[in-house]
């Protein structure tokens, strides 16, 4: 789930990038209603969608210190440039009476639900998950590693809190004469550049533009990088062939880069941008599934094993985060739980025919009975949300007790997968299996 979420990851950035070129390189979508930019790309447009995947690529073959040195540079203009947008329209035009002229949250608590899931807040918020992903190039990890996942969600929630304060105050009471379920904005460039005209900032227009190109690239770059070592990790677990776990001179899984570009130039091809966005936030709340429990797993094994780094408070923020990863999961709605049964269904039979027919690699060691919670959990999710009212359920179950049902599944599963972690022993033997490695395979 962490490798369908990562994979489109970066087709969304470059469908990003694409959709506010689109006016000035018309030719990349097809001529009907490009005007709004929802028109399909041409065939041009496809061309330039994997040419712009496939420059991520090399830059992340050249190597991480490459890669580094070109996100950071843009990572500042990612950080300045919605800060000046959101400060200019606050102190330009600001009308504090759009946050109750239309009642408070006026869509109610599923319009919150489908902000959080399919409205792009989660997958707004999930690029912490980088600072994991890469933890293994890092230096001193257990300071840099807290301070980059700790900062990264503080500046993002400043950063997008003050996007928002000034989205809803900033725009004319003009515009909200029926309401925000009746808000149109069909400015070629978004929302914020239709508010920036309409107050008088014209200039502003060059920083929105920059920013809309420049972030979504930046962060598809990392995506990229990211991924690639999620394929290598699923190689060395049996799930794709063991090449792809091979490292470059440069210390980087190209083979892994190589397949993750095969994938997101499929993507591309197949779904449209709010299909990836919703897809993306659910499997990779999906994935983040598996984090607390595995946290509090690694706290109760081997407790005499030195750690440096201790979360406080484990069993309540390790239990907590799971049953609030299942209710993300669970607002994204049956369409898009659908669509993950299918992926997972698909990743089973590739993990099979792989065990079957693969070499010896692909055939390791399997601990079943701690993975029965998941197949029970997912099942579990499945069932409810089809019988549930959100995303295209069938509403069977009334709107409240589809969320106790939920908790009541979180927390028991939670508990049960928790019993059943691998024991001390098998733990310590697979510590020994990664310490007695080869040089080669720990890098």
């Amino acid at each position: 789930m962490a490798w369908v979420g990562y994979a489109t990851m970066a087709p969304i950035d470059v469908l990003a990038i694409l959709k506010y070129l689109g006016p000035a390189i018309p030719f990349i979508f097809s001529a009907t209603d490009t005007a709004s930019g929802t028109a399909d790309l041409s065939a041009a447009g496809v061309a330039f969608a994997v040419a712009l995947l496939g420059a991520m690529v090399i830059i992340n073959a050249i190597g991480v210190r490459f890669l580094t040195a070109i996100n950071t540079s843009l990572t500042w203009f990612k950080i300045a440039a919605p800060v000046a947008i959101a400060g200019a329209i606050i102190v330009t035009h600001f009308d504090p009476s759009n946050f109750s002229s239309h009642g408070f949250a006026p869509q109610g608590f599923d319009g919150v639900m489908a902000a959080v899931s399919g409205g792009g807040v989660v997958f707004a918020f999930i690029g912490f998950r980088h600072v994991i992903d890469l933890a293994g190039e890092a230096r001193n990890p257990q300071w840099t590693i807290p301070i980059a996942l700790t900062g990264s969600v503080v500046v993002g929630t400043v950063i997008y809190g003050a996007m928002q304060i000034a989205f809803v105050g900033g725009i004319p009471a003009t515009e909200l004469s029926k309401g925000w379920a009746g808000l149109s904005i069909n400015h070629l460039y978004g929302p914020f550049a239709a508010i920036a005209m309409a107050i008088g900032l014209p200039w502003l227009m060059a920083v929105i533009y920059g920013s809309a190109v420049i972030s979504p690239f930046s962060s598809a770059l990392v995506a990229v990088g990211s991924n690639a070592r999620l394929a290598m990790a699923l190689a060395r677990s049996g799930f794709f062939p063991g090449f792809v776990a091979r490292l470059s001179d440069r210390g980087v899984p190209f083979y892994g880069l190589l397949v993750n570009f095969a994938a997101g130039a499929m993507l591309v091809f197949m779904l449209d941008l709010p299909a990836l966005v919703a897809l993306n936030g659910a499997a990779v709340v999906v994935s983040f599934l598996v984090g607390p429990v595995a946290l509090y797993a690694l706290r109760l094994q081997i407790p005499e094993r030195p750690r440096k780094m201790r979360v406080p408070v484990v069993r309540i923020f390790s239990g907590v985060c799971f049953v609030l990863s299942t209710y993300v999961v669970y607002w994204s709605g049956w369409q898009t739980i659908s669509v993950l049964g299918l992926t997972l269904a698909a990743g089973v039979v590739l993990f099979l025919v792989l065990r079957l027919f693969g070499g010896a690699e692909a055939r390791p060691a399997l601990d079943l009975s701690q993975s029965y919670w998941v197949a029970v959990f997912l099942a579990a999710m499945g069932v409810i949300s089809y019988l549930g009212d959100f995303g295209g359920g069938t509403g069977t179950i009334p709107p409240g007790w589809d969320l106790a049902l939920i908790a009541a599944l979180s927390c028991s599963i939670f508990v049960w997968a928790i019993r059943s972690r691998l024991s001390d022993d098998r733990a310590r033997a697979k510590i020994e299996e990664v310490e007695n490695a080869p040089d080669a395979a720990k890098d």
